[in-house]
């Protein structure tokens, strides 16, 4: 007699007809998320691009933070060098003869400029960086997940293999694209401030070099998680 009791209880329910309840359950539940209109819903193929574009684009955007402000202090470091300019000079042939900073930065002509030393300096170490990263995020994507299972839940829902990895690879590029726009932005405001004075397109070449590298490797590790056992 009492109205929150039921005499049609789920106890009642015959074994067999409890998948079919389940799904039925989950199919309009997931019917009134979309009538809610939660719009991260509508399009579920595309969830494990938004998972990967989440983590990618905070990444990416502290490496393009961080590159902006290696190139700030490298502006910084070549005014503060020494208190005159020949000083400064002796110092700055010394560096580009030296066998070490060569092998890891590369050859360079003499540098007898600010920008020519900031280029030197941050166009040697951060392609390099950054391709470490680009291959170990596409690696661990895309092999590292299938290797500890999470991809066979993934694919088990309305997807199917091709799409997962089309899903994650633009998840990854809209990392790239960040990590330009950062690394061009962060650029430019140093640029203003240090007096190294680059127009547009130098700005973007600069930034262009280390995300390039970037969607190299990248690529690299995308290929070889496809071919690969390990």
């Amino acid at each position: 007699s009492c109205p929150c009791t039921d005499s049609r209880s789920t106890a009642t329910t015959p074994p067999d007809r409890l998948p079919t309840m389940a799904a039925s359950a989950s199919v309009a539940g997931q019917t009134g998320l979309r009538a809610g209109g939660l719009r991260r819903y509508r399009l579920p193929e595309f969830a494990l691009a938004r998972f990967v574009a989440v983590k990618a684009v905070r990444t990416g955007a502290v490496w393009g933070l961080v590159i902006g402000a290696y190139i700030y202090a490298s502006a910084i470091g070549y005014r503060d060098l020494a208190p005159t300019s020949a000083a400064r000079q002796g110092l700055l042939d010394s560096l580009s003869a030296n066998v070490g900073l060569v092998a890891l930065l590369g050859q360079t002509p003499r540098i007898d400029s600010v920008g020519v030393f900031v280029d030197w300096r941050a166009l040697g170490v951060w392609p390099i960086v950054v391709s470490v990263w680009a291959i170990l995020l596409s690696t661990k994507v895309l092999r590292g997940e299938e290797a500890a299972g999470r991809l066979e839940l993934f694919l088990s829902g309305a997807t199917t293999a091709r799409r997962s990895v089309l899903n994650a690879v633009a998840g990854m590029f809209a990392g790239l694209v960040t990590m330009f726009a950062c690394t061009a932005a962060a650029t430019m405001a140093a640029s203003a401030n240090t007096g190294l004075s680059p127009d547009a397109s130098q700005v973007l070449l600069v930034a262009a070099v280390p995300t390039v590298a970037a969607a190299v490797f990248m690529a690299v590790g995308t290929v070889c998680s496809q071919l690969m056992a390990t």
